[in-house]
């Protein structure tokens, strides 16, 4: 077991890896659907995709006790990624592909 917790081992990169990517993915839809039902411009709602996709990122990178890599340029992908996230959600949204109540429609 305590082999499987160096960081080097390939399975746990993996693990890693493919758990960011998803949670990525999640956060970047629960945040762009929350601030879409609110209402928010669409500069807005990625401003709030952006911070809460890269604050999870410091936390993630913080809890593993890594430098956090979302501040350093070259490397990951971070902030673009959780955008596009973002923009996809809304352009599904706006084609009316997905349709979700509003608050104020209560």
């Amino acid at each position: 077991f305590c082999s499987l917790m160096d960081p080097s081992h390939m399975l746990l990169q993996r693990v890693l890896f493919w758990g960011d990517t998803f949670g990525l993915g999640a956060f970047s839809v629960i945040a762009t659907m929350y601030a879409a039902r609110m209402g928010y411009s669409y500069a807005v709602v990625m401003f709030c995709v952006l911070i809460t996709c890269t604050t999870g990122g410091v936390v993630r990178d913080v809890l593993l006790r890594r430098p956090a890599r979302v501040l350093h340029a070259h490397a990951e992908v971070y902030a673009e990624t959780a955008l596009a996230g973002g923009t996809a959600y809304m352009l599904s949204r706006a084609c009316l592909l997905y349709t979700s109540p509003s608050p104020r429609d209560s």
